[in-house]
């Protein structure tokens, strides 16, 4: 195994075009994901909680349920802790929240933060102890994980952005990979009540763009500036923290899917599942 490579799955729709192949292949890789990617029925060698503990609840229960138990869990919520430890998790290790780092831009009801980090490698947590890095989006966090825990190559796999939805928004998708129909259930009305509610004034502005083709970590609502660079969506940020990795030494983030906005607008170089690293 190569130590220093590690893959990221997120939960975009092309996380349905994973062939067995890649996935018999991922079981002997580090891997790490996030949020609600365990309703794809796949066991990862890392869990990373970035969102709530209603999040927690359902995906740990989840994931016990399917027999996940040896899944190295980085925690921070003190609940989830519990839990975890509750349903026989044996690896869990307690990490620090991240930090939001905003642009100056935003509505001050967004954040308390006022500036920006100057660099990625400058502001990244180091261990553990220290609040992981998160900007525009939580894939920043993860990468942050990656690179404490020893990554020097990271693959984005479903790092799509040319949507807002996740794979398991569609009920379609959902039903061919879930195995738990209450899980399902509970989903669609969660997401049936949020937008329900959700008419705020964010939703106001991210309704000037079409979400059927872009992210909403992607949209240009807010901008900063690195070296006399425009900094606007997540996918400026990617290109950004790749080549801070690069001036580190470390070999840096590829890209997966031919599909995905980051290879599309030549901000990620691809490397595919399967391919070998240089």
């Amino acid at each position: 195994m190569n130590n220093k490579l590690f893959y990221i799955i997120a939960s975009g729709p092309s996380y349905m075009d994973i062939t067995e192949e890649e996935w018999k292949y991922l079981e002997n890789k580090h891997t790490i994901t996030f949020t609600r990617v365990p309703y794809g029925g796949r066991r990862t060698e890392y869990y990373l909680s970035i969102e709530g503990f209603y999040v927690d609840k359902e995906v740990l229960e989840y994931m016990a349920k399917l027999g996940y138990l040896d899944t190295n869990l980085l925690l921070y919520i003190p609940e989830s802790l519990k839990l975890a430890k509750e349903l026989g998790f044996k690896k869990i290790r307690q990490i620090v929240k991240g930090n939001f780092y905003f642009m100056p831009s935003m509505k001050p009801w967004f954040t308390n933060e006022s500036n920006p980090p100057h660099t990625f490698l400058e502001t990244r947590a180091k261990s553990f102890r220290q609040p992981l890095f998160r900007f525009r989006g939580q894939l920043t966090a993860v990468i942050n994980a990656c690179i404490i825990l020893g990554a020097s190559e990271i693959r984005l796999i479903s790092v799509d952005l040319n949507s807002q939805k996740s794979f398991y928004q569609y009920p379609e998708l959902l039903n061919k990979v879930c195995e738990d129909k209450g899980v399902i259930e509970r989903y669609i009305d969660y997401n049936n009540k949020r937008h329900d509610i959700e008419m705020n004034d964010v939703v106001k502005e991210y309704s000037k763009f079409d979400l059927n083709t872009m992210h909403s970590t992607n949209t240009p609502l807010y901008e900063s500036k690195w070296e006399g660079k425009s900094i606007r969506g997540i996918a400026d940020v990617l290109e950004w923290i790749n080549k801070e990795m690069k001036s580190e030494g470390m070999d840096g983030l590829y890209i997966c899917n031919k599909e995905s906005l980051l290879y599309k607008q030549n901000k990620l170089e691809y490397r595919g599942i399967l391919d070998e690293s240089c």
